[in-house]
C-alpha cells in the first residue's frame, strides 16, 4: 500500500499490512454482473471497534477511486461508508499530520471488505483518495439456519442473515460444509468449502456470459457428501434446484475430474442442452446425473 500527500505534504510510503447481489465472478465480467442486484442485507454481526490511542478519522473526507460496478449502486453506498468509517490516524496534528496517509491506509487494510489498499493520497484541498481492491461477494455459506456472506476465497464478509430471508433465486448457496464458523474477515476453511466455492464460481461465470439458462433453476451447491463421507457410491457434490423432487448429481469438483468424469464445462453444456430440450427449464423430476460425458441419466435413486 502506497500513500502520498500532494501540496506541501511529504510523500509517505507504508509497507503492505496486511445484499442486492444476484448472479455474478472473475475479472470485470463477473464483477459487473453483481451490479444492481443488492437486496439490502443488514449487518447483523457488527464487529467491535477499539479506538485506543488512535483517533477516528471522522473529520477526514475519504473518496474511493476505481470502485467496482457493484459498489457504485446507490444501495451499496453503505458498504463504502462502512469501510471509510474504519479509517484512523495518530498524532496531535490531526488531519495535518504527515503520517495521515500512512495511518489511514494501514487502518483501512483491517476492513474485511478490502483485499488490498494500493494507494492513499491527500489532495491539497484535504480530500483523501484511496485506491483499493474490494472483496466481491460470491455466495453465502449456510450453517445452522444462518447464511454467511463470503467472497470467492471463502473470506467471511460483514453480512449474515437467517436462511429464511434469503431470496432463493438471487443466490447459489453453499450448503453441507463442515468446520468452525470463522470470525468476520477470516476464512471458512476446509476442502469441502473450497470445492464448493469453485463450483459456485464456475456456474456464476458461465451464467454471466449468458450461456447457462439453467441458472434460473439452480439454488445451492451441496457438499454434504464430499469425498463420499455419507455415501461412497453417490456423487461428491450435488446441486439442488427449484424443484423439491429433483437435484443434479454433479460429482467431482471442477478441475479434479482427471478423466474419471466429464469436465465442468461439459457438464454445464449438458445442463444447457437439457434445459433447451425441456422448454427452457430443467426437468422437475430427477435426479439429473451429468457425471458421464456421453450421456445424461435422468431418475434413479
Amino acid at each position: 500500500m502506497k500513500g502520498k500527500s500532494s501540496g506541501n505534504n511529504r510523500t509517505q510510503t507504508a509497507e503492505p499490512a496486511g445484499v442486492s447481489l444476484r448472479r455474478g465472478a472473475s475479472a470485470l465480467l463477473w464483477t459487473a454482473s453483481l451490479s444492481g442486484v443488492f437486496f439490502g442485507l443488514r449487518e447483523l454481526d457488527a464487529q467491535a471497534r477499539q479506538i485506543g490511542t488512535h483517533e477516528r478519522a471522522a473529520d477526514v473526507r475519504i473518496e474511493f477511486v476505481d470502485v467496482p460496478a457493484w459498489l457504485r449502486e446507490p444501495r451499496n453506498r453503505d458498504i463504502l461508508e462502512e469501510v471509510a468509517a474504519t479509517a484512523e490516524y495518530r498524532g496531535e496534528q490531526g488531519t495535518h499530520s504527515a503520517r495521515l496517509c500512512e495511518d489511514v491506509g494501514v487502518s483501512l487494510e483491517r476492513s474485511p471488505w478490502l483485499k488490498t489498499v494500493r494507494q492513499v493520497e491527500k489532495r491539497s484541498d484535504g480530500l483523501v483518495r484511496v485506491s483499493a481492491t474490494f472483496r466481491a461477494p460470491l455466495t453465502m455459506v449456510v450453517r445452522g439456519g444462518w447464511a454467511y456472506l463470503v467472497d470467492e476465497a471463502g473470506v467471511r464478509l460483514p453480512r449474515q442473515v437467517r436462511i429464511d430471508f434469503v431470496p432463493p433465486a438471487d443466490w447459489i448457496l453453499l450448503t453441507g460444509s463442515q468446520g468452525a464458523i470463522p470470525k468476520v474477515g477470516e476464512t471458512f476453511n476446509g476442502p469441502d468449502v473450497a470445492a464448493g466455492l469453485r463450483l459456485v464460481k464456475t456456474v456464476v461465470e458461465r451464467a454471466a456470459l449468458g450461456m447457462l439458462r439453467a441458472r434460473a433453476d439452480l439454488r445451492a451447491v451441496d457438499v454434504s457428501n464430499y469425498k463420499g463421507r455419507v455415501d461412497a457410491r453417490d456423487a461428491w457434490i450435488r446441486i439442488t434446484t427449484s424443484s423439491p423432487e429433483s437435484y443434479i448429481r454433479w460429482g467431482l469438483p471442477p478441475g479434479e475430474e482427471y478423466g474419471i468424469e466429464a469436465s465442468a464445462p461439459m457438464k454445464l453444456a449438458v445442463l444447457e442442452e437439457l434445459c433447451r430440450r425441456n422448454g427452457g427449464t430443467l426437468p422437475k423430476i430427477g435426479p439429473v446425473d451429468v457425471r458421464n460425458d456421453d450421456r445424461v441419466i435422468l431418475g434413479g435413486s
